[in-house]
């Protein structure tokens, strides 16, 4: 004992010695703060039932201040404690508050751990009238193909015509229509494309959707681009018994038509060919009228 040196070390190792006993055998009572834990919300599927959800913040957490054996509280982590909310006991619509309860894991036993104190008390949920119905998908172009070229809108497929939302009433109500916007900017070439889409009011304004869900997520589209061409028509005209070509006069209406087809198609097509007039068999005003026979792969964009 006549070492400072010595005698300090040993003095440690006693403390040390003495704290771990107490820690470790005695468990003395101690306090302990549990910061974020997790709620859990439960009986969400009632709630459905009901016509109602929740729109409020569902990722809840709590502050817990815990007290009971040092040895029990060393055990616990804040993502290890069960703090459960019963939502079947909601049966209207409005801003409810809930309590909630609090459970620990198998290896503690619930009796061996106080609840000192927890913030909040009661949990906050704003609750709503739930609604579903399907509305109608609209396609708005933005932009346009090339000169000569044109996109055939009216023929366009769309994988989903309609979509299922769901989601508060107030809101459900608003919604008129999902609508996708592809862009034909400097497009020479058919496409299929998927698109995601905007919920909208009657007046095509986007609407904030956050808390709506659809039962897809995507609409499929495909549009057909095509090369078109002014094509004049013409006719085979014979003169003779008096009809000259001083003499006589004819007029074609229209005196075109607006095609389209592959760029191979359309170069070979310089003119369309009605058919052929006798003029010495006319002897007044008349009128006639020809089909418009078109080549395979080459298609009348008139309508005429």
């Amino acid at each position: 004992m006549k070492s400072k040196v010595l005698t300090a070390l040993l003095s440690l190792l006693i403390a040390f010695t003495l704290w771990s006993y107490v820690i470790t055998v005695e468990q003395p009572e101690s306090e302990e703060t549990f910061y974020n834990v997790p709620v859990v919300l439960d009986g969400g599927a009632v709630l459905d039932e009901r016509g109602l959800m929740i729109t409020s913040e569902t990722d809840l957490t709590v502050t817990l201040k815990l007290s009971g054996n040092r040895s029990d509280l060393n055990k616990l982590r804040s993502s290890d404690i069960t703090v459960l909310a019963d939502l079947t006991r909601i049966y209207e619509a409005g801003e409810k508050s809930l309590s909630y309860d609090i459970s620990f894991p198998g290896d503690v036993q619930n009796s061996a751990i106080e609840v000192v104190s927890r913030e909040p008390a009661n949990i906050t949920l704003t609750v709503v009238e739930w609604a579903s119905k399907e509305i109608p998908v609209e396609v708005e172009f933005q932009g346009s193909v090339p000169e000569d070229y044109v996109a055939d809108k009216k023929e366009m497929v769309l994988d989903e015509t309609s979509v299922t939302i769901n989601g508060p009433r107030e809101v459900v109500d608003r919604i008129a229509k999902a609508v996708v916007y592809p862009d034909l900017t400097d497009r020479t070439e058919g496409f299929t494309e998927s698109y995601r889409f905007t919920l909208c009011d009657e007046e095509g304004n986007p609407l904030d959707a956050t808390q709506i869900t659809t039962d897809v997520a995507e609409i499929h589209l495909e549009v057909n681009i095509r090369r078109y061409k002014e094509i004049p028509l013409k006719l085979n005209v014979v003169y003779g018994g008096g009809a000259t070509e001083g003499y006589t006069r004819y007029e074609i209406k229209p005196a075109s038509i607006r095609v389209s087809g592959s760029d191979a198609v359309l170069a070979d097509l310089s003119e369309i060919v009605l058919g052929t007039v006798n003029f010495a068999e006319q002897t007044e005003n008349t009128q006639m009228t020809f089909p418009i026979n078109l080549p395979e792969g080459v298609t009348n964009l008139t309508g005429i």
